[in-house]
């Protein structure tokens, strides 16, 4: 089915909307304070979701009044605040553990409303006394979306460097389609320059091929070409960090470092574990949380195998209000009705 055929009227609308002013010169390293005079105007915020560990959800109306829920939130070394937007409606890859699947996928978000999005997940914090411009701020995309599956999100991180140079993520499950190599490339070439670390990630979660193969909606990039990503990354990105492999663990993932030292290898590649929290659409498909001991034990296989492994963990939030991405989602639709 064609996504982009009853949306291509309505984006040129989009498209149209005004234009924030934007200073001649670049911002400083750091500076966000072009993001919190931005003036949306292709979302809207109505609520806000506090949790007490300095998590603040977000849901936000497009023009078309889909939902879409924006986080910041106190990174792992709490010295950095995540901004975590969507950057789609739903999500094409569907992984079988990701409550955001069982939403579907209904459009990509354009650059504008990307921009948008983050500058009023900033506009909120600040609200509710959480003052992101007098701390580190990294703008995470992990949550609701895959950036490989977005046509729009090159042009988005060259709109964000327009207003804000900090550090960033984009993790992907890396699909195996042509857009998905064009939006490698794109984001390769705007690293290679920008002002600030750009860090690549890759949701392998799991080192068994046809396991993976099987836990998405969409075909995924096998190793080989995964490989490849990593080498260009290394060779086209000056200073760049490993491109991280995550694993989203449960008790029924295969995961033997064995198994991909030898083409996924320690010298392109880091390893971030990360245990389950538990969604509706994971218990559906039977899937049951890992625990810390396993955890640990796959951690230090892996370093014996020669990777460097990040420390990975669900938060608090997650843990004790089920609140993985998606999840929110489903409950403020739930109250509008």
């Amino acid at each position: 089915m064609k996504q982009e055929s009853p949306w291509a009227e309505q984006e040129a609308e989009l498209d149209q909307a005004p234009k924030s002013s934007l200073s001649s010169q670049a911002p400083q390293k750091g500076d966000i304070s072009s993001l919190l005079e931005h003036k949306p105007t292709l979302l809207r915020s109505s609520a806000a979701f506090l949790f007490n560990d300095s998590v603040l959800k977000y849901p936000l109306h497009t023009l078309d009044d889909r939902v879409v829920v924006g986080t910041s939130c106190l990174g792992y070394s709490e010295k950095t605040y995540l901004v975590v937007p969507a950057i789609q409606v739903g999500c094409p890859v569907q992984c079988n553990f990701c409550q955001v699947g069982d939403q579907g996928y209904e459009r990509s978000l354009t650059a504008k409303e990307i921009v948008d999005e983050i500058a009023l997940i900033v506009q909120k914090s600040h609200q509710y006394g959480y003052p992101l411009a007098q701390t580190r701020v990294k703008i995470s995309f992990v949550a609701d979306g895959d950036p490989l599956t977005n046509p729009n999100f090159g042009q988005a991180l060259e709109q964000i460097a327009e207003r804000a140079v900090v550090p960033m993520k984009v993790s992907t499950a890396y699909p195996d389609t042509p857009l998905a190599e064009r939006l490698f490339d794109e984001i390769c070439s705007f690293s290679a320059t920008y002002g600030d670390t750009v860090q690549f990630q890759i949701s392998l979660n799991s080192t068994d091929a046809e396991y993976r193969a099987r836990i998405a909606k969409i075909p995924l990039a096998d190793y080989r070409k995964i490989r490849e990503a990593g080498e260009k990354w290394q060779s086209d990105v000056p200073h760049a960090r490993k491109v991280n492999l995550t694993f989203t663990l449960t008790q029924e993932t295969p995961c033997t470092p064995e198994d991909i030292k030898d083409i996924l290898t320690p010298d392109l590649f880091a390893i971030r574990l990360r245990d389950w929290a538990p969604t509706e659409r994971g218990l559906r498909y039977g899937l049951h949380r890992i625990g810390p001991e396993k955890l640990k034990e796959l951690a230090d296989r892996f370093v014996s195998e020669g990777y460097n492994v990040i420390p990975g963990r669900t938060g608090n939030t997650e843990r004790m209000f089920i609140l993985s991405a998606g999840q929110l989602t489903g409950m403020y639709q739930s109250l509008l009705r």
